[in-house]
């Protein structure tokens, strides 16, 4: 089984990749001389429930910290809260699935707007991929 961190690095390289396709990937142990560092940090990956019960229709919540590095010199480009909320359309086992992958998608697809544009210099756009994120 995955753990929710490597879930969204994986999807996030993949969201990188669809983007810029010269993208390249490296494991920090290769020790990349130039480039950029992502460092991301989950703190939440849940289904919550407004109300105590699991009948309810929850909301997908992915949560957490992303810091670009300029390399070589581990210069921060930039530090960054994400947060995506989606709700799941009915509280049966295949929609809170199909509601965590589109949570997924919204995150990853944050980041990687995150990070082109911060790699570039410029600031974030506004354009929403979610209709709930911070």
């Amino acid at each position: 089984m995955t753990s929710a961190p490597s879930l969204i690095a994986q999807a996030t390289v993949r969201e990188l990749q669809s983007r810029m396709p010269g993208f390249r990937v490296t494991a920090a142990q290769e020790g990349a001389r130039d480039g950029y560092s992502l460092a991301l940090t989950i703190g939440q990956f849940e289904a919550q429930y407004d109300n105590a019960s699991m009948l309810d229709t929850p909301t997908i919540v992915i949560a957490g910290d992303a810091t670009l590095y300029q390399l070589p010199t581990h210069t921060v480009v930039g530090q960054r809260h994400f947060v995506t909320r989606v709700g799941a359309t009915r509280s049966r086992a295949g929609e809170i699935v199909a509601a965590f992958d589109r949570a997924t998608i919204c995150y990853t697809a944050d980041i990687a707007d995150w990070i082109t544009t911060s790699a570039a210099g410029q600031p974030p756009s506004g354009d929403a991929v979610c209709p709930t994120r911070s």
